[in-house]
């Protein structure tokens, strides 16, 4: 057992600013200090771009998933996903889920990146902060996957979401990991994320879900204390 805090660092006055939290639902200030997390635990949370843009590409990314909370579910130690689903509009498909489930894609709408992303964020912050200390993952991945550009986001700007995420970064040591095609990663890397791009077909989708997978399994071992990584530039799955 190692001793990290997970809560998202908002300004909140009169607080000291290492353990500072702006509840989502009611505005209200909450003070935590160093938390025990579970070293066998992990937790995914998946930002899923389901703009129209999609469509081509829906197949693949919607295999690739399944595939992903399938096998993950297989391997030892614990684990727990949340899914966002975003277009114009933000919906959260599972919350801290521990066990498989069939996930569906339903291209629609424009690419809202900024607000799916500080939702998820905040989201993602207050469900682990309200876990028991000890019940709380040793490591958490956080993933963008789309092949769009922001073009649609009304509540936060990218300053905002810059912050957030350097903020779970440098502090409570989050690792951000962005999926994009080979037109838009600079959209990852603006943002303070590792990013992993492909050509932007559906067997470069198929083949980033598949090295996300693997890559997310050495991830999750206890002993693996480097960061997540995954390639730079991920080549079409032949497949």
């Amino acid at each position: 057992m190692w001793t990290k805090k997970f809560i998202v660092p908002l300004k909140c006055q009169g607080h000291d600013p290492h353990f500072r939290l702006v509840t989502q639902s009611t505005g209200d200030c909450a003070w935590l200090g160093d938390l025990m997390t579970n070293p066998n635990y992990t937790h995914v949370t998946l930002v899923v771009d389901r703009s129209g843009s999609m469509s081509s590409m829906r197949v693949e990314a919607q295999d690739g998933i399944n595939l992903l909370l399938r096998e993950q579910f297989m391997e030892e130690g614990e684990v727990s996903f949340t899914v966002v689903d975003f277009d114009t509009e933000i919906v959260e498909v599972e919350s801290m889920r521990r066990e498989a489930f069939e996930y569906q894609l339903e291209p629609r709408g424009s690419t809202a990146l900024l607000d799916a992303t500080a939702h998820a964020i905040l989201k993602t912050g207050e469900d682990l902060a309200a876990l028991e200390e000890d019940k709380r993952p040793g490591k958490v991945l956080f993933v963008v996957i789309t092949d769009g550009q922001e073009n649609a986001s009304r509540r936060f700007e990218l300053p905002a979401v810059q912050e957030m995420i350097a903020r779970q970064t440098n502090e409570y040591r989050w690792n951000f990991q962005y999926i994009g095609t080979e037109a838009n990663a600079w959209e990852g890397a603006r943002l303070g994320m590792r990013t992993s791009s492909h050509s932007g077909r559906g067997k470069g989708m198929s083949a980033s879900y598949k090295e996300m997978n693997e890559s997310l399994k050495s991830f999750r071992k206890p002993d693996f204390e480097e960061d997540f990584f995954m390639a730079e530039m991920i080549a079409d799955d032949e497949d």
